[in-house]
């Protein structure tokens, strides 16, 4: 059921004609231009789904997280929860009811640009001081970005040294919980009109919202950023731009939380799936996850957002006779080869990332209006993160998680002159990619392996495995090497004074290898197509009808091609293969933008239907598997992979057994394909009501349905490996946004201002399954302030109501806990949670000369 206060939010979008963040002028609304086709195009003329925020927009609003951008844009989303994963850690970017079950960058759906330039993760270290603008693309932007723009693309475009004069800004502003954020950016010539930089620094922290039940603070962040180019136009018709960019995180353990279903089951009787299956799902939720204060946590309490915190542990004293144990033997335990030396040590519990960019652009522009362009990008992400594995506060798992990545763009272009009938571009583009990761739980340690079954927790119980421990080591089984090479054109061709016609595509050659000890090779050719019939009947009124084609990567399980014959007889029984193919996206999209009113209202609408095959979906399968010859390492059965045995018991060569003689099974993570079709449709407004009210909004409807498909991880809780019919998780139904600024003079100097924000994210499934949900929520935004000749001093209140549901919802294992007595390792799920930001009131003021 949609909640009960959209309706609201709906009955006061549709007649205001709102649209995000407008900026009106006393003639109409100011024209936008951007640059999602590699040419400058305005905004309202382009034939694509476009989103556009300017600087001023941005200032405006407030807005200082890519969150808060998608929360004001329809038809794309994006959470700090990271598939399972909370904190910012992961850079999942969803569009159109599109979910991705990866948190490896390589196979993200949807991905960010900075100037054009790919950038391989690392968005939360981009900050928003430095953009002058920013672009949402919605639909498949294959043929112009490449890889990783399946669902769409966002493109952060930097500002620009000035050439002429000397410019610069500061900003400082402060709110509750210590959040800081300190911003200066100058800019000016070193040779007039020929050469000129820009530099500019943000400083950020804030402490953390929530305390744990060991007493440390959770959700504590803090950034570090510099950025600075050089911009030089030595002749006429040549410019040159250098940058650069340097960022550092650090955080504190994430606010995040565990709600395990087998202490919150709300799920009782039969019910009849979307596959028509009559299932008796249990240990779990049929309906919305409890909220904060009725929810219970592992514990037994009613505090979910809740980890440990401390490097010390009372269970290492307990298992290891070391209360510091985790120090040395998994926080600064020694790093594989491939990342020694190359990612940061951590001594606590803590993220800490550090990243590098630098690209370089030339564009010359010959007589007649002919331009080549040149870029090249190169980018460096060196991360690494230590946490409490199942964030629940129960001190016994614990993971590190180390990331080095590196990539690298170059590209050569040739546009023909936009003002002629026939116009054209034709580009090469390479792309290199080096991805050095093992993502969740790297390095793995676990203070108390119970082997008893049943889910008791809170103690070590008496058993074979009694106050044991485990220590499982980074292989660095997510690393990937990525070569693409390109060759993309567009042409256009007016069809008379009201039709056009733009066909576009792109050919790459993709080569994706996988594995350090026993690489393989995916080698891929595809064309990627774009084809868009353009009506203008009248200067403001733009319709459109368009396909579009976009790939992901295809994917290699890994465990299934190291597999031997015994080992490979089960996974040919479950239909698990080597190499899964690439995914597809057959898109479908008419568009409408129409301006009103000598245009002060403007008004754009989508409407898509998408044919989805191979969607990616992580399946854990029990597998026995063979005994082998690997190393002994203390806590782990020496030479039996899988086995829970005692040494000495497990022999190479035959199948894997417990102690007691049963088989062992190892809870193995594979991939399968899945068929999936969406539809949607999606509404932005602007409205210069009058030269003082200003108002916006935003309205998104999107559907998935998987086409066929079983995802056995969830049989055990929903009753049925049938997904038949099914949406994808984590994208609502509905969502939308409105939002006003009213502006007057104050005296002859200063202006006053007033702006309101209200932002509704609807329902959203928490897994395939398709039972649990994570109830919608609105989160409203207030500010109020002066402002004259770049002076500008504001009051904020950011959540205004201080709600208190959870911004996001993900399916997880509760690996504290045993396998059943069969060796199902999926019996046991829990709900990972993140919480919506506190209220908070601050102050900002910022000056601009």
């Amino acid at each position: 059921m949609i909640s009960s206060r959209f309706p609201v939010l709906l009955s006061l979008l549709v007649p205001a004609l709102a649209a995000p963040l407008p900026v009106a002028a006393q003639s109409g609304l100011e024209e936008v231009v951007v640059t999602a086709r590699k040419r400058e195009e305005s905004l309202q003329e382009v034939p694509i789904a476009i989103t556009a925020f300017t600087a001023e927009q941005l200032e405006k609003a407030g807005v200082t997280r890519l969150e808060e951008i998608t929360l004001q844009t329809a038809g794309v989303q994006y959470h700090s929860l990271g598939l399972a994963i909370p904190g910012r850690v992961n850079s999942s970017i969803r569009f159109r009811g599109m979910d991705v079950n990866s948190q490896v960058p390589t196979f993200q759906l949807g991905t960010l640009f900075v100037d054009g330039i790919y950038v391989l993760g690392g968005t939360h270290s981009i900050p928003l001081d430095d953009i002058e603008r920013v672009e949402v693309v919605k639909g498949p932007q294959s043929a112009y970005f490449g890889r990783n723009t399946f669902g769409g693309a966002i493109n952060y475009i930097s500002k620009q040294p000035s050439m002429s004069e000397y410019t610069g800004d500061i900003g400082l502003s402060y709110a509750q919980y210590d959040e800081v954020e300190l911003t200066a950016a100058l800019s000016g010539p070193i040779i007039a009109d020929k050469l000129a930089f820009r530099v500019a620094a943000r400083k950020y922290s804030m402490g953390g919202m929530w305390t744990a039940s060991d007493g440390g603070k959770l959700g504590a962040q803090a950034s570090d950023t510099l950025s600075f180019a050089l911009k030089a136009t030595p002749i006429d018709g040549l410019t040159l731009l250098a940058r650069g960019f340097i960022g550092y995180d650090e955080d504190g353990p994430a606010a995040g939380g565990a709600i395990p279903g087998r202490l919150n089951n709300t799920c009782s009787g039969t019910y009849t799936n979307n596959a028509g299956e009559v299932v008796a799902p249990m240990l779990w939720f049929c309906g919305n996850v409890p909220e904060q204060g009725r929810a219970i946590s592992v514990l037994g309490t009613t505090r979910i957002i809740d980890s440990n915190t401390q490097v010390t542990s009372a269970r290492a004293l307990a298992s290891t006779g070391d209360a510091n144990w985790l120090l040395p033997n998994l926080i600064q335990r020694a790093q594989p080869a491939a990342i020694a030396g190359k990612v940061p040590l951590l001594e606590e519990i803590e993220l800490e990332r550090r990243v590098e960019r630098y690209s370089f652009k030339g564009s010359y522009e010959f007589a007649g209006g002919w331009t080549i362009d040149a870029v090249y990008g190169n980018n460096t992400l060196r991360a690494n993160w230590v946490r409490d594995f199942n964030f629940t506060g129960f001190d016994n798992s614990y993971s590190r998680d180390p990331q080095l990545s590196r990539d690298k763009s170059y590209e050569l272009r040739l546009t023909s002159p936009q003002d002629r009938r026939f116009r054209w571009l034709l580009g090469v583009n390479r792309y290199e990619q080096s991805f050095l990761s093992s993502a969740t739980g790297g390095d793995a340690a676990f203070l108390c392996v119970d082997t008893i079954a049943g889910p008791v927790i809170g103690t070590c119980r008496p058993g074979p495995a009694s106050n044991a421990f485990a220590l499982f080591p980074n292989t660095l089984a997510n690393t990937d090497e990525v070569e693409n090479d390109a060759v993309f054109a567009a042409v256009a061709i007016d069809l008379g004074a009201q039709f056009t016609m733009n066909v576009e595509g792109r050919y790459q050659e993709d080569s994706f290898r996988r594995g350090l000890t026993n690489p393989q090779t995916l080698d891929t050719n595809r064309f990627l197509p774009r084809a868009i019939l353009q009506w203008q009947p009248s200067e403001d009124l733009n319709l459109y009808a368009s396909f579009a084609r976009g790939v992901i990567q295809g994917e290699i399980n890994q465990l299934v091609v190291d597999a031997d014959a015994r080992e490979r007889a089960q996974f040919d029984a479950l239909g698990v293969v080597g190499q899964v193919p690439e995914e597809i996206l057959d898109s479908y999209e008419v568009g409408w933008k129409q301006r009103f009113l000598d245009r002060r209202v403007s008004l754009n609408a989508a409407f898509y239907y998408g044919l989805w095959d191979n969607k990616k979906s992580r399946q854990i399968y029990p597998i026995n598997f063979t005994c082998d010859n690997s190393p002994a390492i203390p806590g782990v059965t020496p030479g039996c992979r899988g086995a829970t045995t005692v040494p000495g018991e497990a022999v190479a060569g035959e199948p894997a057994r417990n102690a007691d003689g049963t088989p062992a099974l190892q809870n193995s993570n594979v991939v399968a394909p899945l068929d999936v079709r969406i539809w949607g449709a999606e509404f932005e407004a602007t409205a210069a009501v009058t030269d003082r009210l200003q108002l916006g909004g935003a309205l998104t409807y999107a559907r998935s349905e998987m086409q066929t498909g079983f995802f056995v991880t969830v049989a055990s809780i929903a009753g049925s490996a049938n997904i038949t019919g099914n949406s994808n998780p984590r994208f609502p139904e509905w969502s939308g946004s409105i939002n006003g600024t009213y502006t007057a003079p104050l005296n002859d100097d200063w202006n006053w201002y007033v702006r309101g924000d209200a932002n509704y994210f609807g329902k959203t499934y928490v897994d395939l399954d398709n039972f649990a949900t994570c109830k919608g929520y609105v989160l409203a935004n207030g500010r109020a302030g002066v402002e004259k000749e770049g002076v500008r001093l504001e009051l904020f209140v950011k959540n205004l109501f201080d709600d208190d549901s959870w911004a996001a919802c993900a399916r997880f294992l509760e690996f504290d806990l045993p396998q059943d007595g069969a060796g199902n390792p999926n019996i046991y799920q829990t709900v990972i949670v993140a919480p919506q930001l506190k209220r908070q009131i601050g102050l900002r003021a910022s000056w601009k000369f």
